[in-house]
């Protein structure tokens, strides 16, 4: 009876005991991709751009409010200066800009070297790489409109080194002075990935230039191009781990 009752005693407590949920184990992509965003993040906070990369944009500028046009006064009505009537001064000329359409925007000239035009130089591989990357969405995170702005300039000359070492064509210093040898091309045939370790590329890009010859356009060969890319990299990295895929 004893025996009897001690089991139904355990069978209770059992019953009452608080059901711990058990966290999945993590799969060897999320681990790896846990590890890139942490190594990504520390890099970004050690040059001072903040774990999200984006510590020294240039805030937007707040919208200023709407110009209220003047009413109109006719020509009679007009204050006019003694100057301008002609009353004992020389006569001035008053210049005309009439000949000027200033109400339509001027077309603006095609750039050399469009990155359209390059992408369509590329074979089908480098092609699917950049679609691998997302180099879209890439391109609308820098828009202004998006959460990393860039102005145009600085926008087109990223995206057209950034489409260089995502396809895998490589990046060639073209520069006529201090260019590197047309066959001396940094990662040929060696596609930055979602799952590349950009950090370990912006050292490998430094090096580069140390053996090769030192980019003299102010880090914009390589080194701007690969911090946006690692950036973007942790953007999608995070947005992954946070929906939990």
């Amino acid at each position: 009876e004893l025996i009897r009752r001690a089991n139904i005693s355990k069978q209770r407590g059992a019953d009452t005991m608080p059901i711990i949920p058990v966290t999945p184990e993590k799969s060897q992509y999320e681990i790896e991709r846990d590890e890139r965003i942490k190594r990504n993040e520390e890099f970004l906070e050690s040059l001072g751009l903040g774990k999200n990369g984006d510590a020294k944009l240039k805030k937007t500028k707040k919208p200023t409010a709407p110009r209220v046009p003047r009413p109109h006064v006719p020509e009679h009505l007009r204050r006019r200066s003694g100057r301008l009537k002609g009353d004992g001064a020389a006569p001035v000329e008053r210049l005309t800009y009439d000949e000027f359409d200033y109400e339509t925007p001027r077309p603006r000239k095609r750039a050399r070297g469009s990155r359209t035009a390059m992408v369509n130089e590329l074979s089908d591989e480098q092609r699917a790489n950049l679609g691998k990357f997302d180099m879209d969405s890439f391109e609308e995170w820098m828009m202004p409109h998006g959460d990393h702005p860039l102005s145009e300039d600085n926008r087109r000359q990223v995206m057209r080194q950034a489409t260089k070492l995502v396809s895998g064509q490589g990046v060639r210093y073209e520069s006529p002075t201090y260019g590197w040898p047309e066959d001396v091309v940094f990662r040929k045939n060696e596609p930055v990935t979602m799952e590349s370790d950009i950090v370990s590329i912006i050292e490998d890009a430094k090096a580069y230039e140390d053996e090769h010859g030192r980019d003299h356009g102010n880090g914009w060969l390589l080194n701007h191009p690969l911090r946006k890319l690692l950036i973007f990299q942790n953007v999608c990295a995070k947005a992954d781990r946070d929906a939990g895929r």
